[in-house]
């Protein structure tokens, strides 16, 4: 799990905006990333206003290599680890005057052990007993993930960039689940012996356009509009069977839970310097995020027959729309720095379970102010006094 300041209320983008790699499945994503692909890593505990009012503690960004030099450029990696994890990553690319072509691959195998055991004790006026719960587990998974794309330079000015990346991935969690419930004697009341075979399939897509353009002058001027498309699913299904120690009962299962992302995002942004230190920005964000999520339980009867268990069997649909604006301003004057900023969010959102008719819609408005006002004390300390407005929004 990814978590700061202790709380996994974090918002991860790569290169400054949202990604397929952080998807549904932003731990397991995050882990197929390989070092050969990272140029850096920023930690913002307090965004500014060009930045989403989403994620309550702040943002971890990842900055993606990208080579400047001109002529054929890269590097490739292995690495082994035990018990049994391995991994080959390449990141290259090839400049010339016009374009810049680069390219960016990872894949990892890895297979872990685990276990655990947990007891509970309850004393009460009328009843009494002892639960336990041993649990064995093999996980095994297999993942890759490809970039590649293209810097067009228009001039000495202006660049276009276009990227595509594909992630995907096979997972399988074997677990073995072992309950028992003892009176206060010691006897055991009952016990049951449940296995979950789980095998969970993912694929990820991104498309990427991008234009950059700087303005002559002594005063640094830059104006860039962003276009991106993802895609992401994943589908899990698990076999269930649980065997009662007392009565020999065997129960048959079984789960479908496939699951799937859709994100539109343009984006616009300005940025203009002034003085010496000063710096101002604003700009305009839209973004479409779909999310559907089906689930379904079915339980075998007389050995044969399937039937579906109604209370675990529904289908969910999010769609979420996000159209932002802001303004921001910063300057230094000797020892001080500050920074104020304004931000504007309509959010429009309709959450539904598609089985049961049960729709909900709501929209809402809200303005984010953020600021940050600091002094340095010497050349290796500065004292800062910060504050930021944020949002928790749904996610996955």
């Amino acid at each position: 799990n990814v978590s700061l300041r202790g709380s996994q209320g974090v918002r991860i983008l790569i290169d400054g905006k949202p990604s397929a790699l952080t998807g549904t499945r932003t731990a397991d994503a995050l882990r197929n990333l390989q070092g050969a692909m990272i140029d850096g890593i920023e930690v913002i505990t307090n965004p500014s206003s060009r930045y989403d009012a989403a994620g309550e503690t702040g943002i971890i960004n990842i900055v993606l290599k990208k080579n400047k030099t001109r002529g054929f450029n890269g590097n490739f990696t292995a690495t082994a680890g035990i018990p049994s994890f391995f991994s080959a990553a390449y990141s290259i690319n090839f400049r010339t005057q016009k374009m810049n072509l680069f390219s960016s691959f990872g894949t990892n195998y890895r297979r872990n052990k685990g276990k655990g055991f947990s007891t509970q004790q309850y004393k009460g006026f009328d009843t009494s007993f002892i639960y336990n719960q041993d649990n064995q587990r093999i996980r095994k998974d297999f993942s890759f993930d490809l970039m590649t794309g293209v810097d067009y330079f228009i001039n000495s000015t202006t660049t276009l960039t276009g990227s595509f990346l594909i992630d995907a991935g096979k997972e399988n969690n074997f677990n073995t689940i072992l309950y028992e419930h003892y009176d206060m004697t010691g006897h055991l009341v009952n016990g049951a012996l449940r296995i979950d075979d789980e095998t969970a399939k993912e694929m990820d897509a991104e498309i990427s356009l991008s234009l950059r353009k700087k303005f002559p002058g002594e005063d640094k001027k830059e104006l860039t509009a962003d276009f991106k498309w993802t895609s992401s699913g994943e589908k899990e299904s698990s076999d269930y069977t649980q065997n009662d120690i007392n009565s020999g009962s065997k129960l048959i299962q079984r789960s479908a839970n496939p699951a799937y992302e859709d994100n539109i995002l343009l984006q616009t942004d300005y940025v203009a310097s002034f003085g010496k230190d000063g710096n101002f920005e604003t700009g305009f964000k839209g973004t479409i995020r779909k999310i559907t999520n089906e689930y379904l339980v079915e339980e075998q009867t007389n050995g044969s027959t399937w039937i579906v268990l109604p209370a675990f069997d529904n289908n969910m649909e999010f769609t979420e729309r996000v159209y932002a604006v802001y303004a921001m301003l910063g300057n230094k004057v000797k020892k001080f720095s500050y920074q104020f900023g304004l931000r504007g969010e309509l959010t429009d959102m309709q959450t539904g379970l598609t089985k049961t008719n049960e729709i909900n819609n709501r929209s809402y408005f809200n303005l984010f102010p953020s600021g940050s006002f600091s002094y340095e004390l010497s050349d290796i300390n500065t004292l800062q006094l910060s504050y930021s407005y944020r949002i928790n929004r749904p996610n996955f």
